[in-house]
């Protein structure tokens, strides 16, 4: 919480980009970590779609996922379906135009 309000705070006295583009990293890894410790399954799937956004680091991802199999299974569903089709994305041939 209060890594966010200084997130905020910097945004607002418009602090470089790069800075806070820095803290919101970081914000968003601590959530994921945070969050796969915890048992609330909304706030899991929601830090993993914030973190996802900001490209942290894929093995923060395995010990969540597992969590969120066992805590939402509707969420875990969707999210093995956003992978796949990411993965599908990534294999398929860039369109040229």
């Amino acid at each position: 919480e209060v890594l966010q309000k200084c997130v905020d705070n910097a945004k607002e006295h418009r602090v470089d980009i790069e800075e806070v583009e820095k803290g919101d990293y970081r914000l968003r890894v601590l959530e994921l970590q945070s969050a796969t410790n915890d048992y609330l399954p909304e706030r899991l799937r929601d830090a993993m779609m914030e973190a996802k956004a900001v490209s942290a680091p894929k093995e923060l991802f395995v010990p969540a996922k597992r969590k969120l199999q066992d805590l939402y299974p509707e969420a875990y569903t969707e999210w093995m379906i956003l992978e796949l089709e990411e993965a599908v994305c990534d294999l398929s041939p860039e369109d040229p135009s």
